[in-house]
């Protein structure tokens, strides 16, 4: 009985698949620092005079100026400038807000002035009044565009190394039985990557597949928003307070699929509404395609 042995002989495809995911999991809980209290105030100054040596010599006065102020329930913003010459002096508040920040969960309150939100086919506008909206940069390390997998085979065990250009991206071992590289880490547009696979005895084989990532696209499931309403800012950087018309706008973004990210834009303002929809289409690996319709009813028109 000592000597007995059991041989099982299967096909690769009856192998379980070793996986190797390299996007760091949606799951995984983020560790948001303790709440301080802080004030930050930056400057830049300048002083310029020019035609010194003659009689029309003229001295100009600009500087910038922000104050931040960091609580435990949200940061304060305000910023501006001042221009003084013989001719003219002037003091202009630029933007002034208060945000909340919840990296958890990606999302951002915005209350004063801001950017409204929008696609590569509609516009922004600068408004005074009330944002929410999904802010995937309260987390840097999160990768939202969709990234190339691998797909192989090992006969026996051995090893598994992948370069994008001349950086290698991941060195593992791998057991017999097919293999699943997801989430290439890839900078956007086109590229190569070569994947080494190197057995027991030393043997490599390499094969190069091409990639094309667009930094417009979202990953299947992630979904990007922005709510906005308020009032128009006019006259930006020559009045400090001059609001017009009233402004409501909504911006959704949704990865229906790694290959398929679809858009949908709509806003209102006194006598004019617009809405539109479109979408991303990856072309495999040579590039994206990107439709979108709009229209629009106003009292032009």
């Amino acid at each position: 009985e000592s000597k007995q042995q059991m041989m099982v002989i299967a096909a690769a495809d009856r192998l379980a698949t070793t996986v190797l995911d390299l996007r760091r999991s949606r799951d995984t809980p983020v560790v948001t620092g303790s709440p301080v209290s802080a004030f930050v105030f930056d400057y830049d100054a300048v002083v310029t005079e020019t035609d010194a040596t003659t009689s029309l010599r003229k001295t100009s006065f600009d500087a910038a100026g922000a104050l931040s102020a960091f609580t435990p329930y949200g940061t304060f913003v305000t910023n501006g400038f001042v221009h003084s010459d013989p001719d003219e002096d002037k003091l202009v508040r630029l933007d002034s807000s208060w945000t909340w920040d919840d990296p958890p969960e990606l999302r951002r309150l915005t209350v004063g002035d801001t950017i409204s939100g929008g696609t590569a086919w509609s516009r922004s506008v600068r408004f005074g009044g009330v944002q929410f909206a999904r802010d995937f940069s309260l987390q840097p390390e999160l990768v939202t565009i969709p990234l190339p997998d691998f797909f192989g085979e090992m006969a026996v065990l051995g090893s598994l190394d992948v370069f994008i250009g001349v950086s290698k991206v991941l060195s593992d071992d791998l057991r017999a039985g097919p293999f699943d590289v997801r989430n290439l880490s890839i900078v956007t547009g086109g590229g190569q990557a070569t994947v080494v696979v190197r057995d027991l005895l030393g043997r490599e084989t390499s094969r190069t597949i091409n990639f094309f990532g667009d930094s417009r696209m979202l990953a299947e499931g992630l979904t990007s928003y922005s709510i906005d309403a308020g009032f128009l800012r006019k006259s930006y950087g020559e009045k400090s307070f001059d609001y017009g018309d009233a402004v409501v706008s909504g911006t959704l973004r949704h990865g229906i699929y790694d290959e398929l990210t679809a858009e949908a834009h709509a806003e209102a303002s006194e006598g004019v509404a617009v809405v539109g929809a479109g979408g991303i289409v990856s072309l495999f690996d040579y590039g994206s395609l990107s439709l979108a319709g709009m229209g629009s009813t106003s009292d032009a028109g």
